[in-house]
């Protein structure tokens, strides 16, 4: 990821709804399937530390990413139990079935062949123990920003689930994220990449802002909200269509 955009995403995950969306989904997520029992958990491309600032009443939590500079930033929310680790080539230095709860959000598209990774969540995921995993949807809506993030691809639903299956996970939940405005970021995206299209050989890829442009206050609200009530939603159905996947999963039994 472009080194600038961490200072962004570390101040944005107090405010910005995209970032706090995906927080109190998580968090939910956590409570429904353990309530209020302490469990060990572990963000893999834990970023700036936000979701696992919030889960710490929930457990020991620990964090792993591939940049120094991130975890720095996390280390500022107070968290401790951070590791650097290459996800394409490093063995995760974690015991076998230790972590009650993996989260590995909007990671996966990050690493050009996941079989490692996966591999090595199946290890140290405990044998009743959750895998939850986000990724942006459709690779139809790949853009410059995509590769501005480093990502090599884009999911569907079926493609994350068959890629899950293949490396030894049971799905047990699947849906899209942020369905009530797929249409409307579809279209700024669409206006975005022409624009960008048009004026790549005159601007520097380090001077594209971020697509997590400021917003009115009253906006990001609104936005918060809906999210909010499709939350509600997600806790008990799954929704047909939206700009990311999620999917919860169990090891397979030996």
């Amino acid at each position: 990821m472009r080194l600038d955009l961490y200072q962004e995403c570390f101040e944005q995950e107090t405010y910005y709804w995209w970032h706090i969306a995906k927080q109190r989904l998580v968090i939910s997520l956590v409570k429904k399937h353990f309530g209020n029992k302490k469990i060990k958990i572990l963000d893999l491309g834990c970023g700036t530390g936000a979701i696992l600032a919030k889960l710490r009443t929930s457990g020991a939590v620990f964090g792993a990413d591939n940049s120094k500079i991130a975890l720095r930033f996390a280390r500022k929310r107070g968290l401790k139990n951070l590791y650097l680790c290459d996800f394409n080539k490093d063995p995760l230095p974690f015991a076998d079935n230790y972590y009650d709860v993996i989260l590995i959000l909007d990671v996966i598209e990050h690493i050009k062949n996941p079989m490692l990774i996966l591999s090595e969540i199946s290890r140290v995921l405990a044998p009743d123990g959750l895998l939850i995993a986000t990724v942006p949807a459709y690779q139809s809506l790949w853009s410059y920003w995509d590769k501005i993030l480093g990502h090599y691809r884009r999911y569907s639903r079926k493609s994350l689930i068959r890629l899950l299956k293949n490396h030894d996970f049971h799905p047990i939940y699947t849906s899209y994220l942020h369905a009530a405005i797929l249409a409307p970021a579809t279209l700024a995206r669409f206006i975005r990449q022409k624009k960008y299209e048009l004026n790549k050989n005159q601007v520097e890829i380090e001077n594209i802002p971020s697509d997590f442009r400021p917003l009115p206050k009253w906006l990001n609200n609104i936005l918060l909200s809906i999210s909010s009530m499709e939350r509600l939603i997600l806790l008990r159905l799954s929704l047909p269509f939206g700009l990311s996947v999620i999917a919860i999963c169990q090891k397979n039994k030996p």
